[in-house]
């Protein structure tokens, strides 16, 4: 169902503690080629839900993590 796999996208601040080589997904839920570069805190820019887990964006509509992958200090 649509409506369970993508949510209206809110702007959020804060930062976000990422181990090097976690995968990055795009918008809509799938794996892009992109990881992690390095260990580190990264700026997060916005909040939607995809696939039902809280996403947090760090760049561009390629940049998405779940925020269960790492720590958030909004």
């Amino acid at each position: 169902m649509a409506a369970d796999k993508v949510t209206v996208q809110r702007d959020k601040g804060g930062l976000m503690i990422l181990k090097q080589g976690l995968s990055l997904y795009d918008v809509n839920g799938y794996a892009t080629t992109n990881k992690i570069a390095q260990s580190g805190a990264y700026k997060v820019f916005a909040e939607r839900y995809i696939n039902g887990q809280q996403s947090l964006k760090l760049g561009t509509d390629l940049q998405w993590v779940a925020a269960s992958m790492g720590a958030y200090y909004p």
